[in-house]
């Protein structure tokens, strides 16, 4: 058999013989094909290049179509006239008949290899494009002008790529054999593609059938594409999971990375469609001006006849189109996007000593439409301080740790190594933390929570709100002593941008502007404990009373009370000893500045919560809120992981083959691509291509997250219980990887019916007083520092007079008669029935002063969950 080369050349030779004694016609090189003979294109028989003929070709069958309405199936389709005739000239220059082959062999007649060599002058082997070339003529027309620059596809890969043998789809086994174009078996219709510069690639697609199943199969439908090798699915210009049966058009590719990065952000599937329309209108505006810029002698038609009424597709099918994609499998390695972004999560691992923050936030749930039948309040998330990656991200009900306790049981593994955990509500939650990640784990209150509760309750519009607030921030911490030095070096000299002076730039302390320019070269170093709380009672004193002109106090009637009620908090604030707090990047430039960056882990996931409040929009479904929030979650990650890693390189003194300024931005994004090529590259014996690759694991497929969380949170609450004192989950999933997990009894909640667990493990742990006193050993070191002022005056657990020790028959009758009527609002049964925090906040209620939660001592069998073991929530 002879290859189609050797075909093609006699061919040609036969077909050029009779025209030897001719001048040659000239070469004409047409954009998205190869060099052709006219020749072999000039159906009328003139020597004349491709544009006239093709010009007067098909200016002759409009003026027919206007005289007597033929062609009629010209009329009446999404694709304008003068596309369609068009389309049907080139097609009839290289019509063929073709058995059907399952091993895609093709004929060697004479006709067909004369076919097949005017075919590849349009479609050269290996390409399924054409695009009409531009018309450099004097007499322009006007019909031809709208076609030039346009582009046609046809999609048939066995004709595209010889010898092709195409597989089902469907049932794998079979064959696929060709029947009929879409152009044929509907006279007119061609298939739609949008691209992102406004015009509209039209597809003659052909249509195949499966020899086993027979499923019928377009040849531009995904699940061909996907199956077929990457340098033959890429002659058509849509991914596989973008090219869906469904809808009646496709995106270009070019287009979809825009839309994808719009989409992330805003969500807004009705911008997107706006974005075609504008171009779609300068593309018709630039062909009016190029047209009437020739001297023509026919007027050009107007935009709507020019759009043939043809308009981009609506926001909901763009939203569609895309939600479809982010959650299709037909991806190179076979996996969905969605489920990529959830492997990233899952991926996210704690070396030794690494520090991790918990915390809650509110903002990210305004993109789900129906999150009030769905229960759901705010998103509650966790992050490795030293990359800065989100390792977990819950939807969920309520700000209860109960309600998050199942979703940090399951990523318990991964958190096995963290040193230190800083959270929004420590002290309170100590218990939960030690049984959920062990006591090794150091719980720290975050430098923002605790600064923000006291900035929150001052009044912004003062006139002295940013003295009062600078002064505020001296109370906790200063700057390093080298640092600021540098620093003023640096501005004084004018090597960062402005030249100032000392007062200048220590006046730029009251303002925003010196965090966003300077905040980057400087650390924070904490006070001792003590001085702490001595400087926040000084500030106190100075301030209460300080009003401006307009006799505006800064501080409001909560501040006292806020601040008097941090002072407790003040050692859960200071870093811990073993948790390394900056990472110094030597600058390159002229000031030789170092930039600190902060490991404490609550700086990176209060920046990370501000992207996320960013992520979709306002109102979206709920896969489609998914798919975005989770894209927006592990590119995160992809990119906190990448500054990390250029970070590390260049403080080891490496050189990186990029510019300094892509640490910022990484260069790939979806690594599963990147395993994928480095698994091919090293199959056929040629290495890795990517160094730097990290796939995504598959982890523990049990966790799961954003929106799932909180749906099946909902039916867990139904079911099962938690602990009382520590709060961890006891579903099925969680239970055995306590090893002690019912510290209390605890009643497990089925269908409305109240089970007791069994009690045995709450006989073998200690009792409840035993418990508050061991408890009360623990913290009272933390206090022994404190000062003796009338507003702060601890007692300690371990006196054994008072009302710090309560009644023993509290503890230990269990079957005493008032057992069932104690007072659930107090502390104690007996004189004075309320622990000292809770006593004061009592006291303030009564002036209406009071804010948040109701304080307890730490002691406080509140706290210690004992009125919850005994008698039930409060």
């Amino acid at each position: 058999m002879l290859d189609y080369t050797t075909n093609v050349r006699r061919a040609t030779a036969a077909t050029a013989a009779p025209q030897r004694k001719k001048k040659a016609p000239p070469i004409n090189v047409i954009a998205g094909s190869v060099g052709y003979n006219t020749q072999h294109l000039n159906s009328m028989g003139i020597d004349s290049d491709f544009v006239s003929d093709m010009k007067r070709s098909i200016d002759e069958r409009m003026d027919e179509l206007e005289r007597n309405q033929k062609p009629s199936w010209a009329l009446g389709r999404q694709a304008p006239p003068r596309m369609i005739i068009a389309t049907d000239l080139i097609l009839s220059q290289f019509e063929h008949r073709r058995p059907q082959s399952a091993d895609s062999v093709l004929p060697q007649t004479k006709g067909f290899c004369t076919a097949m060599t005017a075919y590849n002058a349009y479609f050269p082997l290996g390409s399924t494009s054409f695009i009409f070339p531009q018309d450099t003529s004097y007499s322009p027309s006007p019909t031809y002008h709208c076609l030039s620059g346009d582009e046609i596809l046809h999609v048939d890969w066995q004709l595209a790529f010889l010898n092709l043998r195409l597989p089902c789809p469907k049932c794998s086994r079979g064959s696929l054999v060709h029947t009929q174009r879409n152009f044929k078996k509907n006279p007119g219709s061609l298939f739609p593609i949008w691209r992102h510069d406004g015009a509209i690639t039209r597809a003659v697609i052909m249509k195949y059938i499966c020899l086993s199943c027979k499923e019928l199969v377009d040849a531009n439908e995904g699940r061909l594409l996907q199956m077929l090798p990457a340098h033959v699915a890429a002659a058509y210009p849509v991914p596989p999971r973008y090219a869906t049966s469904e809808g009646g058009f496709h995106l270009h590719k070019n287009g979809i990375a825009f839309f994808e990065h719009i989409l992330k952000t805003y969500a807004n599937g009705k911008q997107c469609s706006l974005f075609l329309v504008c171009p779609m209108a300068n593309r018709y505006l630039e062909k009016a001006r190029t047209y009437l810029s020739q001297n023509p002698s026919q007027p050009f038609p107007d935009f709507y006849s020019y759009m043939n009424n043809k308009w981009p597709p609506n926001g909901d099918n763009i939203r569609r189109f895309y939600q479809q994609a982010e959650y299709s499998s037909l991806q190179p390695y076979s996996y969905s996007n969605v489920l990529r972004y959830t492997q990233e999560i899952r991926s996210v691992r704690f070396e030794r000593g690494d520090t991790a923050a918990f915390d809650h936030t509110f903002a990210a749930t305004r993109a789900y439409r129906d999150k009030k039948s769905m229960g759901m309040k705010c998103f509650a998330d966790f992050n490795n301080g030293r990359t800065g990656e989100i390792g977990g991200i819950y939807a969920v009900p309520t700000t209860k740790l109960s309600d998050v306790s199942h979703g940090l049981t399951q990523a318990a593994p991964r958190l096995k190594n963290v040193s230190v955990l800083t959270t929004d509500t420590i002290p309170h939650g100590v218990q939960f933390w030690d049984a959920t990640l062990g006591k090794g784990v150091k719980c720290r209150l975050g430098l923002f929570h605790f600064l923000g509760r006291m900035v929150d309750t001052l009044d912004s519009k003062s006139e002295h709100f940013w003295p009062c607030l600078v002064q505020l921030k001296d109370c906790i911490y200063n700057y390093n002593k080298d640092d600021w030095a540098a620093l003023v070096g640096a501005v004084t000299n004018g090597l960062l941008g402005e030249k100032l002076s000392v007062d200048e730039l220590t006046d730029m302390r009251f303002s925003k502007v010196f965090k966003q320019r300077y905040d980057k070269w400087l650390r924070k170093e904490f006070h001792l404990a003590e001085n702490i709380i001595e400087n926040l009672n000084d500030w106190l004193k100075a301030w209460i009373d300080v009003s401006d002109n307009s006799d505006q106090k800064v501080f409001t009637y909560k501040t006292e009370g806020t601040t008097r009620e941090q002072f407790s908090k003040v050692p859960y604030v200071l870093d811990h000893e073993g948790a390394a707090t900056y990472r110094g990047v030597k600058s390159s430039a002229k000031h030789g500045l170092t930039e600190w960056r902060s490991s404490r882990a609550e700086s990176s996931l209060e920046k990370f919560h501000e992207l996320l409040a960013h992520f979709a929009n306002i109102g979206c479904k709920l896969e489609f809120a998914n798919a975005l929030i989770a894209r927006g979650t592990a590119e995160h990650n992809v990119g906190a992981r990448w500054r990390y890693d250029c970070m590390v390189q260049r403080q080891q003194g490496s050189r990186l083959p990029h510019p300094e300024y892509v640490d910022r931005t990484p260069i790939f994004m979806d690594h599963s691509l990147l395993d994928h090529l480095n698994q091919q590259s090293t199959s056929l014996g040629f290495g890795a291509l990517f160094k730097e690759c990290r796939v995504p694991e598959v982890g523990n497929e049990k966790e799961v997250f954003f929106s799932d969380y909180c749906t099946d949170q909902m039916e867990r609450n139904k079911q099962e219980g938690t602990v009382a004192s520590t709060k961890v989950c006891l579903c099925d999933d969680c239970k055995d990887k306590y090893k002690s997990p019912q510290t209390t009894s605890v009643a497990r909640r089925r269908s409305g019916i109240a089970r007791a667990v069994d009690r045995s493990a709450a006989a073998a742990q200690p009792s409840p007083q035993q418990h508050m006193q061991q408890q009360a050993a623990d913290h009272s070191t933390l206090l022994q520092w404190l000062p003796n002022n009338p507003n702060f005056n601890p007692v300690h657990a371990s006196t054994t007079s008072g009302f710090l020790t309560p009644n023993e028959a509290f503890f230990t009758n269990q079957s005493a008669p008032h057992s069932r009527t104690v007072c659930k609002s107090r502390c104690f049964p007996s004189y004075p029935f309320n622990c000292t925090r809770f006593a004061g906040y009592l006291e303030r209620s009564k002036s209406g002063s009071v804010v948040g939660r109701p304080p307890h001592d730490l002691w406080c069998p509140k706290v210690q969950g004992y009125y919850r073991y005994k008698y039930g929530e409060n």
